[in-house]
């Protein structure tokens, strides 16, 4: 059973791991025989990844509303295996979106203090700006997670004795994710506001618990397609044959 993210949640500072899970081309048309005609110019395809929205699960997708493969990624942003999944798949997965054909949604799955801070400062941005965070929040995972490795017990006590408010604001502030938010436009009072919004905390806590109790996540990557669980899909060779075969 998953516990709450509550207090306690917030305060453990300890670096999170992972858990134990390592439109379709239209047809050019034809003129009629024997008459002349202005080619038409080719009608432009839409380009799918630039259509994104938040959802009613809580996460944000990216793609047409409509497409054959509805695919889900639950991951967590402090996550070695997700951060290794998004460098390996996000361009895959972009083609495919592009297409029409498949959508793609990103749902936080909370296994930390840390990641619990900046998961909610990062879905305090617009869909498109939270897609750009995350992939630039796991290519600089490495670097940021360093920030967290060597947090004394002194640390975790001032920030426990913070008022509860001020809590968020402090974690994130020792991976120094105000700096990196607002490189990305977020003015430090958004960024505290948002913190302190204790509404972002309890969404991120039902994604959470709907994950487990409807979806049997155990450990995170965790895809979902078309509304079923893949629990032995690991890694994007996998779910790229999965993806392609539902295609058809």
């Amino acid at each position: 059973m998953r516990k709450s993210i509550g207090i306690a949640a917030v305060l453990l500072l300890g670096v999170a791991g992972c858990g134990d899970k390592g439109a379709g081309d239209a047809a050019a048309a034809k003129p009629a025989t024997g008459i002349a005609t202005k080619a038409a110019a080719p009608a432009t395809a839409r380009d799918w990844t630039q259509v994104t929205a938040r959802t009613p699960g809580g996460g944000f997708v990216m793609g047409n509303p409509d497409a054959k493969v509805k695919f889900i990624e639950f991951a967590s942003l402090t996550c070695p295996h997700c951060r290794d999944f998004n460098k390996e798949a996000m361009a895959g997965i972009r083609a495919y979106v592009a297409t029409g054909k498949v959508s793609y949604e990103f749902r936080n799955f909370i296994l930390g203090g840390q990641d619990l801070a900046i998961s909610v400062a990062a879905r305090c941005q617009t869909p498109p700006a939270f897609f750009r965070s995350v992939d630039a929040l796991y290519a600089t995972q490495t670097q940021w997670i360093q920030n967290y490795a060597h947090v004394t017990p002194e640390q975790g006590k001032a920030i426990e004795a913070l008022p509860r408010d001020r809590q968020l604001i402090a974690i994130a502030d020792l991976g120094k994710m105000d700096e990196f938010f607002r490189l990305r436009g977020m003015s430090r009072a958004k960024y505290e506001a948002c913190l302190k919004d204790e509404n972002n905390v309890k969404q991120l806590q039902a994604i959470g618990d709907e994950a487990v109790k409807k979806y049997g996540l155990t450990g995170t990557p965790t895809f979902v397609l078309n509304g079923e669980t893949k629990p032995d899909l690991h890694v994007w060779k996998d779910v790229d044959a999965a993806i392609k075969a539902m295609i058809g």
